[in-house]
């Protein structure tokens, strides 16, 4: 829902009125959604918000639709499956036969590597290669619109990612920054005393927290530290389970100070927020095995 608000309000900025904006996810009620279908099978739109999981239910409903940008944001549950991949190359304006030419030559370039490995260079596969490269070259040249986006690990699998190189001439990856205005900060805390550590931290440094415990940490552990930090007069709230809409706008808002959650690769707050206008500083909570330190907290202001 967040993001739908921003959005609307950058289009309103680009002067493109809110109507013309659908949006389609999974808060919203089975009327909204059927409306929201509606509207998508008619073209009524200048943008589309979706998700990962529309694009794999829904697919058929974008038939013929051409985009002139394609944003997708966390990448790397995109490219886990390979169709989504293709029906990405569709929407930019590929068709079903510039893919899978594409798709012929990574596998025959495939082919070639192995075969160099082995000390061989077969005739026929080198101008096989050199064929579907002119083919391909033709179909990349075509007017096509723009793919951005954006990926927390940059690590790639499978053969088809490629076909994002041989027809829009980038790789999905990383690269390290260096500098940033962050400060990393941790301390060994006595057994028993990290939740009281944590509160104290946690009121010196205000509302606009987010306080992650380790995978595994019961329920009733974390509630316990939300009370602590409830006792020292920060209004803290538990996200577990369904991600719980009214309490991110709460936060958004500082009604709420700090939010709760657990730290895993696809939690709720790692994957799930954003609001850098909201968020200053975060807490790692507990032993975390990765660090190989003892019970402790961290703190990343930003």
């Amino acid at each position: 829902m967040h993001v739908y608000k921003r959005l609307t309000e950058l289009a309103r900025r680009a002067g493109v009125e809110e109507s013309r904006v659908v949006a389609y996810y999974a808060a919203l009620s089975k009327g909204e959604k059927e409306h929201a279908i509606q509207r998508i099978l008619l073209g009524d739109y200048n943008i589309l918000l979706s998700t990962p999981q529309f694009l794999t239910k829904h697919f058929d409903k974008l038939q013929g639709a051409v985009f002139d940008l394609v944003f997708v944001d966390d990448v790397d549950s995109v490219l886990k499956s390979s169709r989504s991949i293709d029906r990405i190359l569709q929407l930019l304006g590929f068709s079903r036969e510039d893919v899978g030419k594409a798709l012929e030559l990574v596998y025959a370039k495939t082919r070639l590597a192995a075969a160099a490995r082995r000390g061989q260079q077969p005739q026929d596969l080198l101008d096989a290669v050199r064929q579907l490269e002119e083919e391909v070259k033709k179909a990349a040249a075509k007017k096509h619109g723009v793919l951005l986006v954006s990926t927390a690990t940059g690590r790639t699998r499978g053969l088809r990612v490629r076909l994002f190189r041989e027809l829009l001439g980038f790789e999905v990856g990383s690269r390290s920054e260096l500098l940033r205005n962050v400060v990393d900060a941790y301390a060994v805390v006595p057994r028993g005393e990290v939740f009281r550590e944590v509160a104290n931290l946690a009121v010196r440094l205000g509302s606009g927290g987010l306080i992650f415990a380790p995978v595994g940490t019961d329920e009733s552990e974390l509630l316990k530290l939300v009370d602590e930090l409830q006792a020292r007069g920060l209004k803290a709230e538990l996200m577990k389970g369904k991600l719980r809409k009214s309490v991110l706008e709460r936060f958004e808002s500082c009604e709420v100070n700090v939010l709760v959650g657990i730290a895993s690769y696809y939690g709720l707050l790692v994957r799930g927020l954003d609001m850098p206008h909201v968020v200053k500083y975060v807490l790692f909570v507990g032993w975390f095995p990765a660090s190989g330190l003892r019970p402790m907290w961290r703190c990343f202001p930003r």
